[in-house]
């Protein structure tokens, strides 16, 4: 898992290095929407995986999952909101972020207790599934 983990974090830094560029070429509520995608089947990936190789593949992912939703959620909020609430938007997409980690842990860690991984895989293909529908839905073009 080191190795796949370390895979992801390195994968992550190049749109994370260029995102002014990508930002110029695509809204960053398109982008949001990619992101959405992007973790929902990294997700099923993962859950499919049927060996090493395949979790890596699968970590590769990553380059349209986290790497994208970090810095266009900072410039959706930026674009979104009216200059005098920007600050408060940051604060509310830092606070959502955090909260969802601390549920999905708690929750998570519980659920791999009581059914196993492969029950886990499943859950969070599921409600990453659920998270991309609704970015999908709700996510305007700014």
């Amino acid at each position: 898992m080191g190795v796949a983990v370390t895979i992801a974090a390195l994968i992550e830094t190049l749109p994370m290095l260029f995102f002014r560029r990508i930002v110029r070429r695509w809204r960053s509520g398109t982008l949001l929407k990619v992101a959405a995608l992007a973790f929902a089947v990294k997700s099923l990936a993962t859950w499919l995986a049927g060996g090493l190789g395949a979790l890596y593949l699968a970590q590769c992912l990553q380059v349209g999952a986290f790497a994208l939703v970090v810095p266009a959620s900072v410039y959706y909020v930026d674009r979104l909101m009216p200059p005098r609430e920007r600050v408060r938007g940051q604060a509310y997409m830092t606070v959502t972020l955090t909260l969802g980690n601390v549920v999905a842990g708690l929750a998570g860690g519980a659920l791999l207790d009581l059914a196993g991984v492969p029950a886990l895989l499943a859950v969070g293909t599921a409600f990453g599934a659920a998270g991309a529908v609704a970015v999908l839905a709700g996510a305007e073009r700014v």
